[in-house]
């Protein structure tokens, strides 16, 4: 390809290694900008205040990568060791994520106890089979396939398991502690029937009807003519 193929590589390569990191910056800074910083910071910035802080988050994890990238280029450690190390650090978190959309009764303690554990087992099953099976930890030797496949199934079955058996745990407690609060509670007693009121007196009546009361008069009974007396009055 002689020297004009040399610079169309390096150039192909520049432009997918830019494009990559420019990616992963604008994916890191929209994290940090709106599910952190808008969400429990500052809740009521400004779109300018957002894309503010956004140009900040870039330029540090621009600078950060760097200094990530020299310090594992110092340390002889290459990106096939880091695929080896992204598995190992990811999988005890793949049951758990799934069980998040697939599964009612999981708890946040289960969440955490499965992934938390997972992690934990994973790296010591790293170490452990390592060692076991070449004799020796070290660089190399960590990013062999059967010290990342010791701690991959071993992050990923243990992960599930705890986050199960907390999440079940955690379920019949609060099941437990429910039951016990009712079974205290005192109960209810019934509230006494109050009797119907009174139907209303006279004095209560409607005025329609004391109206026509007062207007309305008696019956008047006809009076027969006394008749005379048969007795005679004594002459004087």
């Amino acid at each position: 390809m002689g020297r004009g193929g040399a610079i169309a590589i390096l150039l192909v390569v520049f432009m997918a290694v830019t494009s990559a990191v420019s990616a992963e910056l604008i994916a890191v800074s929209s994290l940090f900008t709106y599910d952190l910083y808008r969400t429990y910071h500052r809740p009521q910035a400004t779109n300018d205040e957002i894309v503010r802080v956004s140009h900040y988050f870039i330029c540090f994890w621009a600078v950060w990568a760097g200094c990530w990238s020299t310090i594992l280029h110092k340390a002889s450690i290459d990106l096939g060791w880091l695929f080896y190390v992204q598995g190992v650090v990811l999988s005890p978190a793949v049951i758990p994520i799934a069980l998040t959309v697939s599964w009612s009764k999981l708890t946040r303690a289960g969440v955490f106890a499965g992934s938390l554990a997972g992690a934990v087992l994973g790296m010591l099953a790293w170490m452990v089979g390592c060692w076991k099976i070449y004799g020796e930890i070290n660089v190399p030797n960590l990013a062999e396939p059967y010290s990342a496949v010791c701690s991959g199934l071993t992050g990923l079955l243990f992960s599930g398991l705890v986050t199960v058996l907390v999440s079940l745990t955690s379920d019949l407690r609060g099941m437990t502690l429910r039951g016990r609060g009712r079974s205290r509670r005192t109960p209810i007693r019934a509230r006494p029937q109050t009797p119907p009121p009174p139907p209303p007196r006279d004095s209560e009546a409607p005025k329609t009807s004391q109206r026509t009361s007062s207007t309305a008069r008696p019956p008047t009974t006809s009076r027969s003519p006394k008749a005379p007396s048969s007795r005679r009055t004594p002459c004087p």
